[in-house]
Formats: structure tokens, C-alpha cells, sequence
């Protein structure tokens, strides 16, 4: 009976998101015993709801079933339901994320199957389902989460507009104007010149706001604050204009400064905003990382990179992190040359095995492989829950540690816990 409690879960974090996504595919895998009768029970509880008003519902869809004309039917709905009421019990009150229940008899295991997920965040929704399928559009909407901030770099004559979400930050919109420099001239002449200027220089500010109000406005509800970033005043300036929405002004969490624009400046921006944004992917993905250059320079040896070293210290436990980069989400075997050399081997497919044991095992011995994973990801994630080891997947789109992870370590590397 897999009880799955994913309330200390950070959804924030890709490898969790990896792992829930991995228990929706398997849900979403199951179907009825026959592949088309509906018999598989889908209940989602919110937080507050009485236990009581539960085991009501219950009782109502047991007597219910009892009415179901196809007798083969009618049994394996009352079976899933009588189990339900059995293991509910357990219950004195719901989890404050609420709880969701699937149980039924799935062709794929030829049994009865009963799941509970305390889901990682507060659910809202209330579902009961008979059906041939698991609904599982729950934690679907759940893997959709991000922790979002919008970001605005402001100069005199050009602006970005950009977007963080999750570790990926994004340009969304790139602005100029021109403004003209300051002019030389004196008397009437360089006062209708400051004046033009200052006009110039306030249009801009104006047509950065309405550009930002298309862009966020439509985002209000997902936006968990606003970013304004610039260089010397112009932050400040942006902020006094009040062009911008007042439900947008309302979301700004901080003025920070950015020399740059385009993507470069945006980074710079977020980096130095990382204490405002403390509980984002990106954030916590800097300290692990931070922390990982910090050890290189200090405590070398607590540092192992590679596939070769980083595994095998996963699999004796001394990990405390593991970072890889996504793009290394292969099949992962291990091959033994007639037991004397062992190594992990990356592959684009389980095919390939024998001809790369073959070329590492030439003059060694025979070969013999071990298809551990068809996905070193997964495999890292199921290792590491067991030994209490943090993962830290790395995507391209968050360039600056993926670059790193890759050039400096291999695209894997971990910090041993001692």
C-alpha cells in the first residue's frame, strides 16, 4: 500500500518535480482490470474536510455500487471502495495539504492497488470518481507550480524586460529609445535641449510601464513579486513615474542594480536580489553550487566529479549533494571486465551495451553488463532518497551553473558528507 507523503516536498526543486512526475506517469499508466470498465476509485480531499463527510461519501458510493448491473463490475467497485473504508479509518483528520486516494484492481498488477498521496501543496479541489483510469490531473496542475518573478531593467534609453520561473530566467521584451546625450550649448539653447531630454527620457520610462503592464498583467495571479533593476536612479525614476499598474506596483519586492541588459543583465538582477528570492529553484540552486566552489577552493577533497567517482561515492552512501546537468539523462549500465575493472558507461540506448563493454573490456577479459537505469537521473533519485542525499538536476536554460557544471566537472560531481 504505497503511502506517499510529499508535504516536506519542494516542488520548487527539479529533481522532486522529476519524482512526482515519475508517480503520475505510473498512475496514469494504470487502467482497469480489463482495460475499459470503470472500476478504478479516484478520491481528492481538500484540507479542512471533516473525516466524518468522507466516510459518509463512502458508505453512499458502497450502497450505490451495490445497484451496478454487470456483476464482475459491481465487484471489483465494492472491493475498492470496502478497502478505502477499511484503510481510512486510519484517519482522525485530513493532512493540511489534503489527501488524494486511488485504489482499484489495474490490469497492470493484476491486483488490488491502493494508493494515498499527501499532496506537496494545499490541494482546492474535491473529486470522486469511478472510472477505468486514475485522475491524476491533480499533481498534473501541481508540476505546473513555479515560484514566478517578473523582472525590469530600466536605463535612460533602453530596457528589459524578463522573467524568472522555477531556475529558468527568460528576456521577454528588449527596449529603446532614443535620448539624446547632454548637449554643450548654453544659454536658451541648452535649457530647451534638458527639457527635451528630460521628455525624451520620461517617454521612455512611460513606454517601459505599458510594455510591462501587456506582459505581467495577463500573469498578475502566477506573479509572486516584480523586480526593478537599473543602474544609478533610473530604478527609482521608473518606480516615482507610477506609469506602471498600480496591481503591478503592488507586487514589487525590491530595487537592486543591474549595469546590463538582455539576458546578462537579468541574471545580474536576480543575483543580486537572491535574498528577496530565497525560496525560488534558482536561489536555492546558487547556495548548493555556491557551496560547491567554496569546497573546491577549500576542502578539494571532499569533492569528487566524474560519472566514475561520483557514483561509486553515491552508491557507499558518503554523498551529502549530487549535482548533474540534465543533459546527462541517459541509460546507465556498469560493466565488469572478467571482475577486475568496473565502470559506469553512459548509453543512448541499451542496444549500444555490448559493443561499448566490448571496446572498455579489449584485453581485460569478457564483459558483463548491468542495465541499471534507463535513466541516470532516476536512478540518482532512487540511490539518494534511500541514503538521504540532496539532488541538484541542472538544466541548459539555467546557463550560468549548467555552463559551469559542465566545463568544470563533466556535467556530475557531489560533495561527500565528511
Amino acid at each position: 500500500m504505497p503511502r506517499i507523503d510529499m508535504s516536506t516536498w519542494d516542488i520548487e526543486d527539479k529533481a522532486t518535480r522529476r519524482k512526482i512526475l515519475r508517480i503520475v506517469k505510473d498512475l496514469r499508466s494504470k487502467t482497469s482490470y480489463d482495460g475499459h470498465s470503470t472500476t478504478l476509485v479516484t478520491i481528492w480531499i481538500p484540507p479542512r474536510t471533516p473525516v466524518a463527510e468522507v466516510s459518509e461519501l463512502i458508505n453512499k458510493e458502497l450502497a450505490t455500487a451495490a445497484r451496478i448491473k454487470s456483476r464482475t463490475t459491481r465487484k471489483h467497485v465494492q472491493a475498492a471502495l470496502r478497502s478505502i473504508a477499511s484503510k481510512f479509518k486510519a484517519w482522525t483528520q485530513i493532512p493540511e495539504n489534503g489527501l488524494l486516494i486511488f485504489c482499484g484492481w489495474t490490469q497492470q498488477s493484476n491486483d488490488l492497488e491502493y494508493w494515498e498521496i499527501i499532496p506537496p501543496i494545499p490541494i482546492q479541489k474535491k473529486l470522486y470518481m469511478c472510472d477505468s483510469i486514475f485522475h491524476v490531473e491533480v499533481l498534473e496542475e501541481i508540476l505546473k507550480t513555479h515560484h514566478t518573478y517578473g523582472i525590469i531593467i530600466v536605463e535612460r534609453d533602453e530596457s528589459t524586460i524578463g522573467i524568472l520561473q522555477g531556475s529558468t530566467i527568460r528576456v521577454l521584451k528588449h527596449i529603446e529609445t532614443y535620448v539624446h546625450g547632454k548637449h554643450g550649448k548654453g544659454g536658451q539653447s541648452q535649457r530647451r535641449f534638458e527639457r527635451q531630454i528630460e521628455s525624451a527620457y520620461e517617454y521612455h520610462l512611460k513606454k517601459t510601464a505599458e510594455e510591462a503592464n501587456k506582459i505581467f498583467l495577463p500573469l498578475l495571479n502566477k506573479l509572486n513579486g516584480i523586480i526593478v533593476a537599473g543602474p544609478a536612479f533610473a530604478k527609482e525614476d521608473f518606480v516615482e513615474v507610477e506609469e506602471l499598474d498600480y496591481r503591478l506596483r503592488q507586487k514589487i519586492i525590491g530595487l537592486v542594480a543591474a549595469q546590463y541588459q538582455g539576458y546578462e543583465g537579468l541574471r545580474e538582477a536576480v543575483n543580486n536580489a537572491i535574498n528577496l528570492i530565497k525560496e525560488t529553484e534558482y536561489a536555492k540552486q546558487k547556495r548548493a553550487f555556491d557551496e560547491l566552489m567554496e569546497a573546491m577552493n577549500v576542502s578539494p577533497e571532499k569533492v569528487v566529479v566524474g560519472l566514475q567517482e561520483t557514483m561509486r561515492a553515491l552508491e557507499e552512501g558518503r554523498l551529502d549533494k549530487v549535482f548533474i546537468s540534465e543533459d546527462l539523462d541517459k541509460v546507465i549500465a556498469k560493466v565488469r571486465c572478467d571482475s577486475r575493472v568496473e565502470r559506469y558507461i553512459l548509453l543512448d540506448s541499451p542496444e549500444d551495451a555490448e559493443q561499448v563493454a566490448k571496446n572498455i573490456c579489449r584485453d581485460l577479459g569478457d564483459p558483463k553488463v548491468d542495465i541499471l537505469d534507463d535513466s541516470l537521473i532516476n536512478y540518482i533519485l532512487d540511490k539518494a532518497s534511500d541514503m538521504a542525499t540532496q539532488v541538484i538536476v541542472i538544466s541548459k536554460e539555467n546557463s550560468e551553473h549548467f555552463d559551469q557544471l559542465k566545463g568544470g566537472f563533466g556535467g556530475i560531481a557531489g560533495l561527500t558528507r565528511y
